[in-house]
């Protein structure tokens, strides 16, 4: 199983983050978030030869600042993580980079949408009000498991270490994605609290 941790905006926080096996580090773009990293913090992170993979955020952000973000920081993956559609997607095409969609589900019918979406990996996040992403909310389990068994999926959406293992049990996502549930601010990860945990749960 894949582990990503999400929101990291400092060059120490991923450097430790990567050395205790993350797969993955977020790295959000979103103007609005608090998480969001600035290009300083990124091109020391994207220069660090960092065994994890990085993954770009974005929300609604033109086509043309994700593709040139993706190309100069030599991103694994692009997250589009607001409501872009498949013509959107279509836009980014030959970029270099995988294409993941973030997903809301509410319904069976839901579900059907979101297995059919043309991409690389969905991200199964939860929302509170018009905040989506990093609420520290549970998505619906019962309904990402439904996706999870015909697309390949990160579970986001208020995962821990407390619930990891359950919530692989039940959904067996591709991974989880974790963000507000490992840090001691929006703009610092308890990377102790990583470190501690995430070779064990790797392991599981």
């Amino acid at each position: 199983m894949k582990i990503k941790i999400c929101g990291v905006s400092n060059l120490g926080d991923a450097t430790e983050i990567s050395a205790a096996g993350a797969d993955y580090i977020g790295l959000i773009f979103a103007e609005k978030s608090p998480r969001r990293i600035d290009a300083s913090a990124t091109r020391a992170v994207a220069s660090a030869g960092l065994s994890a993979k990085l993954v770009g955020v974005f929300v609604d952000s033109p086509a043309d600042f994700v593709r040139r973000t993706a190309e100069e920081y030599g991103l694994a993956a692009v997250q589009l993580h607001g409501n872009e559609d498949v013509r959107y997607l279509e836009s980014l095409r030959g970029l270099g980079a995988e294409l993941w969609k973030a997903v809301w589900l509410s319904s069976e019918a839901d579900v059907e949408m979101a297995a059919e979406f043309p991409c690389g990996k969905l991200v199964i996040d939860s929302s509170r009000g018009k905040l989506r992403g990093g609420t520290g909310v549970r998505a619906d389990w019962r309904l990402a498991a439904l996706l999870a068994a015909r697309r390949d999926c990160f579970l986001a959406g208020g995962i821990s270490f407390e619930n990891a293992l359950e919530a692989a049990d039940k959904v067996e996502p591709y991974g989880l994605d974790m963000n507000s549930a490992v840090e001691i601010n929006p703009r610092k990860k308890d990377t102790a609290l990583i470190s501690k945990y995430l070779k064990q749960l790797k392991s599981k």
